[in-house]
């Protein structure tokens, strides 16, 4: 057991004169007999003396019913098992790591495609309803039709991405966010028009997880997280941009008709950008690990780190720990039926991204033209204005969130970010009918930077911290899904829900969802600032609201307690533990 947590059976090295550099001896091609026989067994003795020491500081008692070992004490295991480690204490790996900076950045371009969508729609659905002679029900489906599309594809992101791996599914997710753009751009009947919108769909849910995946594989570990958080923001970007593009619908010497082909074939731009690099783009080292192709893994960490072989042999251990605690993953089934702790963590992870959307965020950002006219701002150029201003206030609100729910705590923040959308919720259907546009306009603003600064990350942050890692990717992938339906299905039926109890009742609608968020958050979300993932865990041993922020003495929540033990035990094996003990 604790040869496969360290990498020992592909990371062991032979011990060199000092100044010259260290052979793994899984590469050695001649004579790796004898040089196991000669200097393995002086690596191999003072590494165990290493590793007796280290499990004696870790598992004080590794026995027949000892504690389970957490994830942090395996991975602090492996690192001090590694010989690599020792080679390199103090070594400090200066490589190309700038020249994989543009590859997780141009990965995460696509994102702009995501935000550029939704914003350029709710300006261009006037005139293309006006040529199209859409109703409700049809308008409805051609705006919501792309997260509806979309919740499949991130489902099928990940498989996708290790199937084929990650480049040929960044190319072929890019290849889906250019044509389908096209076809919409092209089209001069609804049901090409259809089509297109369904294409880009499902580049949509790909891209959701590819594209954030590559980018964390990839980038260098000082810039990973800003990095992956770098694609929320280029999404509330791309809103931005889809709302300044409405303006070109202002043009007197464009015909509208020609105006709306022409924004919505620029969504079309950073997916062929994306398509052209990805030719010169690097293949994950994981995913080249993680199907046998450790050669070129190597290859590619070399550039990451230059010619240190000690910080590569270090990255290839890691990657293998990973892999190795990636295989303790639970089933659908143990997420489907959980038990009464994995319950408390769905009603925390999923509930996150249930009100995340179930607020009515997406029905604003597709519908701001329509929500502004009924506020009195008769022109359309100023309603395309207005736009611009909220989809500003939109990215403020995500520039400022990546760090605000760090500063005040997850549930302070997730609580104060309901009941301020809550707030302008009942403020837009007190004032609908006001007449006064600059009410409207401040309240959806202001709901824009509420909704950003808690409920947009806590998504994210909350589905991350929330499940323990045999529960993570499944977990992460079901409120993924969550969020891309219910954002689909709000847009759908909100057209045809203002026709039929107007819009001021569906402001109140939202307002009484997200009041009833300020509640769920009170009783089933952990406050996790300052903990570890493994004490995040323990929070949920019991029930949130009397647990607070005090982690639970004792050991780790236990395998059985999760739900998931029952099939697959994470303890060494009954040889494992006497060859330990030995």
């Amino acid at each position: 057991w604790l040869k496969q947590a360290s990498g020992f059976s592909v990371q062991m090295t032979a011990p060199k004169m000092p100044g010259e550099r260290p052979e793994p001896m899984g590469l050695a091609e001649d004579n790796s007999e004898s040089v196991q026989e000669e200097s393995g067994e002086a690596c191999t003795e003072s590494a165990a003396d290493e590793m007796s020491s280290t499990t004696r500081a870790s598992f004080p008692s590794v026995a027949e019913d000892g504690p389970v070992p957490d994830e942090k004490s395996v991975a602090s295991l492996a690192a001090a098992c590694s010989p690599s480690v020792a080679l390199t204490k103090g070594h400090s790996s200066r490589g190309s790591r700038g020249a994989f900076l543009l590859p997780a950045a141009i990965a995460a371009v696509t994102a702009l495609c995501l935000g550029y969508d939704a914003g350029v729609m709710s300006g261009a659905i006037g005139p293309i309803r006006y040529d199209f002679g859409l109703t409700d029900l049809q308008e409805g489906i051609l705006m919501g039709c792309i997260n509806l599309m979309a919740a499949p594809g991130a489902l099928l992101g990940g498989k996708l991405a290790d199937w084929l791996g990650r480049v040929p599914s960044i190319a072929g997710t890019a290849a889906t966010l250019t044509v389908g753009p096209l076809l919409v751009a092209c089209s001069r009947d609804f049901v090409l028009l259809f089509i297109g919108r369904l294409i880009t769909g499902v580049g949509v849910g790909l891209a959701f997880v590819i594209a954030p995946l590559y980018a964390a594989e990839v980038a260098p570990p000082e810039v990973r997280a800003g990095i992956v958080s770098l694609s929320e923001i280029l999404v509330n970007l791309g809103v931005l941009l889809g709302y300044a593009s409405a303006l070109v619908l202002e043009i007197k010497s464009l015909s509208p008709t020609a105006a709306w082909h022409l924004i919505t074939g620029f969504a079309a731009l950073p997916a062929a950008l994306t398509l052209l690099c990805s030719y010169w783009l690097p293949e994950s080292p994981r995913w080249l690990v993680q199907v046998g192709r450790r050669a070129e893994a190597e290859a590619v960490l070399r550039q990451v780190y230059g010619s240190a072989d000690a910080a590569t042999g270090e990255a290839l251990a890691a990657i293998e720990v990973g892999l190795a605690q990636e295989a303790q993953e639970a089933r659908w089934l143990d997420i489907l039926c959980p038990s009464t702790v994995t319950r408390r963590m769905i009603l925390a992870g999923l509930g996150t991204a249930f009100y995340q959307q179930a607020s009515g965020s997406e029905a604003i950002v597709y519908y701001t033209p329509t929500i502004l006219a009924g506020f009195g701002i008769e022109s359309e150029k100023d309603r395309n204005i207005g736009t611009v201003l909220i989809g500003t206030a939109k990215l403020s609100g995500a520039l400022v969130g990546a760090f605000f729910l760090d500063l005040v705590g997850r549930r302070p923040g997730v609580v104060a970010s309901c009941m301020g959308v809550a707030s302008c919720m009942v403020g837009l259907a007190l004032f609908q009918n006001s007449g006064i546009p600059a009410v409207g306009l401040a309240l959806l603003c202001l709901y824009m930077l509420f909704f950003e600064v808690g409920l947009a990350p806590a998504a994210f942050v909350l589905g991350t911290e929330s499940y323990p890692l045999a529960l993570r990717a499944k977990s992460l992938s079901l409120g993924m899904f969550t969020t891309r339906f219910l954002s689909g299905l709000v847009t759908v039926v909100f057209p045809a829900l203002v026709h039929a109890i107007s819009l001021t009742a569906c402001f109140g609608l939202f307002a009484a969802v997200a009041g009833s968020g300020v509640l769920w958050a009170i009783l089933c979300v952990p406050e996790t600032k300052g903990l570890s993932l493994e004490e995040v865990v323990r929070l949920f041993e019991q029930p949130i609201w009397r647990a607070g922020k005090v982690v639970p003495k004792g050991e780790p929540p236990s395998r059985t307690a999760t739900g998931w033990s029952k099939r697959r035990s994470w303890l060494p094996s009954d040889d494992e533990r006497l060859s330990l003990k030995a």
